[in-house]
Order: structure tokens, then C-alpha cells, then sequence
């Protein structure tokens, strides 16, 4: 299977997790809805547990795309009671994997899990929010006319 595909069909596989585990069902009950009247829900409830085995097999892929992804629906199928048991074989490649990770919501995602779940997230780094704001926007060179400048000149507070 190639990277592309491999990688497409676990976040897609994460995405129904999440649609259907049970903090999803959770969410249906606060709003009223009763989570067993949703077929489209009780039939991907069903398949959790059979999706957890193929995409364990892939949290040690050589490719390290997909061993994120992997790790990452993982997450999410382990929200589901029936599941719960595999978090902890988890725990190590969520804070070694996921939170060394170059994609930010991977490393926001290992954070947010290992607080859930109870553990240390001490040394990991998630994104900081305040980058951009904090970041030194361009500058005139001395000597040249800022167009911000006028600009602010021209602002009437």
C-alpha cells in the first residue's frame, strides 16, 4: 500500500472513530438524540473493535506518516469502553511519536490524550498560539518612507 493511500485511509479511519465511539455518543445524549436510534452510528459503533487490530499493526510503519496516523486513530478507538484496555500500550508511542512530531496537531493531540488519560505530558511542546501575533513583522530600512507609517498617520484614533 502506498504512503498516500495508507496514510488517507487511517485518518479516515480515525474520522469514524471519532463519529462513533463513545464520547461521541456522549455528545449525541447531551443533545437530546438517542445514539441507538442512529443506525449510521450503532453500525460503525459495532465495527470499532475490528478496526483496532489492522490499525495497531501500522503504529510501527517504517514511514513515519503513517506510524503518526496510526497512533493517532488509535486514540480515538481507544475512547470506546470496549477498547479502553490498549491505552496503555499506547502511552509510549503517543508521548514519543506523536509528541516529537513535526505536524503541531499531532504534538496538541499527544498533550491533550496524555492529560486525558491521566498522564505526564511534562517536556512536551504543543504550538504556540501566540506565535504569529509575537512574530517581527517586516520593517523599513532606515532612511525609507514606511507605508505603515503614513498610513497610521492618516488613521483618525
Amino acid at each position: 500500500m502506498s504512503r498516500s493511500i495508507a496514510h488517507a485511509l487511517l485518518g479516515w479511519l480515525g474520522s469514524v472513530a471519532s463519529e462513533a465511539n463513545d464520547t461521541a455518543a456522549q455528545t449525541l445524549r447531551r443533545h437530546g438524540f438517542v445514539p441507538q436510534d442512529y443506525p449510521p452510528f450503532t453500525q460503525a459503533h459495532r465495527l470499532l473493535p475490528l478496526l483496532f487490530g489492522p490499525v495497531y499493526a501500522h503504529v510501527h510503519d517504517q514511514d513515519l506518516a503513517v506510524r503518526e496516523a496510526a497512533i493517532a486513530a488509535c486514540i480515538l478507538l481507544v475512547d470506546d469502553a470496549r477498547l479502553r484496555q490498549h491505552r496503555a500500550m499506547l502511552i509510549t508511542l503517543v508521548r514519543e511519536v506523536l509528541g516529537a512530531s513535526t505536524v503541531w496537531q499531532y504534538r496538541e493531540r499527544a498533550i491533550e490524550t496524555l492529560e486525558d488519560w491521566g498522564e505526564d505530558a511534562t517536556g512536551l511542546v504543543g504550538r504556540d498560539p501566540w506565535a504569529f501575533i509575537n512574530a517581527d513583522l517586516p520593517g523599513c530600512s532606515h532612511g525609507q518612507d514606511c507605508p505603515n507609517d503614513k498610513l497610521a498617520d492618516q488613521l483618525p484614533f
